[in-house]
């Protein structure tokens, strides 16, 4: 290995051979290294990534291996599978830093109270700090910890509350509130430390805000005051469960506090979804607006972290449960309330076999700005296709366009494989319905998957679909033979379908010069006209069937 030393913050990172992480994805922190059989002692913890989106997935995009011994100034960051609340992932606000939290323990050796534990700093490229360590030995369970900008760590533990300590030291943590709890997480939106608790005497899920000088990232009891106290959120203080990690968001673009909370509840193996209303009475309240069964009720099942964002109108939850990573979408709508009957589940991986999965977050690296609301260049009101005569017909509309610069067309025979087979111009901004089509005319006989990627004039896409069209042989053809001597005009037409039509056949002028009713049956129709009026020249044979029309121009001659 060789080591780096980073200018921001003057971060220590002990990197890979040119591994990293993709942007956009998820990564899950798992416990054990597959083979060896789970016990009381340290496991190796191991980062795994993820796309966001099914079918299922048996193989991950990336993997990067958490250090289980000293190397250098790294230390050990290993886990604990005897505990049931340990291991959650966080990715700070600005999207650049992934957060582990563990033990300063090599992998294999027995755990005990005393023993150090390690923060993990992680970024984009695979590198890894492990070189900040708290050696308060009232810690407990390390649960959870986030970083800001990656200078220092908040975190979260079973017996000495939410505490901080810089990057690269090795010392005592310091306690930033007065009440000393049993801590689940910690999260920064806007600017603000969140806070979850399973102490019944606790904010279950609340704020934690300096006494003193208001300050919302306190790093000190003794600078910031030695009164304060976490401040629960306005209708989840004496929550009957407990709430193990939560996401925060907000419904609207712009800066400001969320306004949408989902929340894992391992007491009862569901995901939480909270909404605050501004204009409840006597005062403003968060609502409970139902739950999605995610995971048995047991603590050594049950789900634990969530991470989630917003893109459009839609909110994209994924959650882990020890077993699995699950996800689901929900909709904007004040008055939409998640329920088992209402909302699919989705499994996008399974833990391997001697493992467990016990935290989730999306990849560092990840833009910022799409934390939690990605605002879509085009919002797409409808996009269909159909089989034709001529082949696979697409069409879509959107209600508004910014910057769109155009869309892909993409195919897939199995739907999982696509790319690319045509492209059409977007009208760069627009606040109006438009409609857009593409036909493939070398649609293959079979399900065809159609896939829309819309690029904007940045470079940025969003996919869309896919939608499905199911083509019954190749696409409908029709030839013509014309003698001008006999008169006679005779026509072929391939179809791939059977019914009545209309065979039309006019002059340069656009006159009729012979006309006739078809059956035509799927496969090769031989039909034959007979003209003496037609004159010399182009003419155009016309065949209007199911809807459609087909055309060929011939020379009579």
């Amino acid at each position: 290995m060789r080591k780096t030393l980073l200018t921001t913050g003057l971060i220590a990172f002990a990197f890979g051979a040119f591994a990293q992480f993709t942007a956009n994805r998820l990564v899950v922190s798992q416990y054990g290294n597959e083979t060896d059989p789970l016990d009381a002692n340290a496991v190796p913890v191991i980062l795994k990534e993820f796309k966001v989106t099914g079918p299922l997935q048996t193989t991950p995009t990336f993997t990067l291996a958490l250090p289980t011994t000293v190397s250098g100034a790294n230390q050990q960051l290993t886990g604990n599978t005897a505990t049931g609340n340990e291991g959650l992932l966080t990715l700070s606000p600005n999207g650049t830093y992934l957060t582990a939290f563990g033990y300063a323990v090599n992998a294999g050796i027995t755990l005990s109270g005393n023993n150090n534990r390690t923060l993990g700093l992680i970024n984009a490229n695979g590198a890894i700090n492990t070189t900040t360590y708290s050696t308060t030995a009232t810690l407990g369970n390390p649960r959870c910890a986030i970083t800001i900008d990656g200078t220092g760590f908040w975190l979260a533990s079973s017996g000495a509350g939410v505490r901080y300590i810089d990057i690269n030291t090795q010392t005592a943590s310091t306690g930033v509130h007065s009440t000393v709890t049993a801590f689940r997480s910690v999260n920064i939106y806007n600017g603000q430390l969140y806070e979850t608790t399973n102490s019944s005497a606790g904010a279950h899920v609340g704020t934690i805000t300096s006494a003193s000088d208001a300050n919302k990232l306190p790093k000190s009891t003794v600078v910031n005051n030695a009164n304060t106290t976490p401040v629960a959120l306005p209708g989840m203080s004496t929550l009957p469960t407990f709430p193990n990690q939560i996401v925060l968001l907000k419904s609207t673009v712009g800066a400001g506090d969320p306004n949408l909370i989902y929340a894992t509840n391992d007491d009862t193996g569901k995901i939480e979804k909270w909404r605050y209303n501004p204009l409840a009475m006597p005062s403003a309240i968060w609502e409970l607006k139902g739950t999605v069964t995610a995971s048995v009720a047991t603590a050594a099942l049950s789900v634990k972290g969530i991470t989630g964002r917003i893109i459009g109108d839609t909110v994209f939850v994924y959650a882990n449960t020890n077993a699995s990573i699950v996800a689901f979408r929900d909709t904007l709508s004040s008055n939409k309330t998640i329920s088992d009957a209402n909302t699919t589940l989705t499994t996008l991986a399974t833990a391997p076999a001697n493992t467990l999965f016990k935290g989730i977050a999306f990849t560092p690296g990840t833009d910022a700005s799409t934390i939690p609301h990605i605002v879509l260049p085009i919002k797409l009101s409808s996009f269909t296709g159909k089989s034709t005569l001529n082949g696979a017909q697409l069409s879509w509309t959107t209600s508004s366009e910014k910057d769109n610069n155009h869309f892909d067309i993409l195919r897939s025979t199995d739907g999982t494989q696509f790319s690319k087979i045509g492209e059409v111009a977007g009208n760069g901004n627009s606040d109006v319905a438009l409609n857009y089509s593409f036909l493939d005319k070398n649609a293959v006989t079979g399900a065809n998957y159609y896939k829309l990627n819309q690029v904007d004039n940045n470079g940025k896409s969003e996919e869309f679909g896919p939608v499905v069209v199911t083509v019954n042989g190749q696409a409908a053809a029709i030839s013509v033979y014309a003698n001008k001597a006999s008169g006679q005009i005779n026509v072929n037409v391939f179809s791939n379908k059977s019914g009545e039509g209309v065979l039309n056949v006019y002059d340069a002028g656009g006159k009729v010069v012979a006309k006739q009713n078809v059956s035509l049956q799927v496969g090769s129709n031989q039909i034959n006209l007979s003209s003496q009026n037609a004159g010399a020249g182009l003419h155009i044979a016309s065949l209007t069937f199911a809807g459609e029309t087909l055309t060929k121009k011939f020379i009579f001659q």
